[in-house]
């Protein structure tokens, strides 16, 4: 077997490991790949969008139905999100408790009336990933 081929399927397992959820075999393939071809293009690809995924989101539902959320979900192209359902009687203790305790790295809210895109958490994911040092170089900065 040449080494384009070796290439070629050892890419289609890293794939496999990713449908598959399977992370210490994909750590290890990503090892054995970066030994093998070094970080080309592929590589860091995978590494950049496997980082990304990993990022949970928290999605705070104001007075939204069951069904409405569920709907808004099966439409996202974003997976890694918690739900956090809160209506007229929640407090702002209650929120901020919340967010004391959350994994979430981000906040999305999503409120009846509203056409969201099925990217929209995707989208900013992805944006605030690639353009992170410059916002915080800004942030600094002020």
């Amino acid at each position: 077997m040449d080494r384009d081929n070796v290439k070629e399927e050892m890419q289609c397992i890293i794939k496999k490991c990713i449908i598959d959820c399977q992370d210490d075999v994909l750590q290890q393939c990503l090892n054995v790949y970066e030994e093998t071809f070094g970080k080309d293009e592929f590589y860091k690809g995978i590494v950049r969008e496997n980082r990304r995924n990993r990022i949970q989101v928290s999605l705070i539902c104001m007075d939204m139905s069951e069904e409405d959320i569920n709907k808004f979900l099966d439409a996202q192209t974003y997976n890694n999100i918690e739900i956090v359902k809160m209506d007229k009687s929640d407090t702002y203790e209650e929120l901020q408790e919340y967010f004391y305790t959350t994994n979430s790295s981000y906040v999305c809210f999503l409120e009846n009336g509203y056409v969201y895109s099925p990217v929209k958490i995707e989208k900013m994911v992805y944006y605030i990933c690639d353009n992170i040092e410059n916002i915080l170089r800004r942030r600094c900065a002020k």
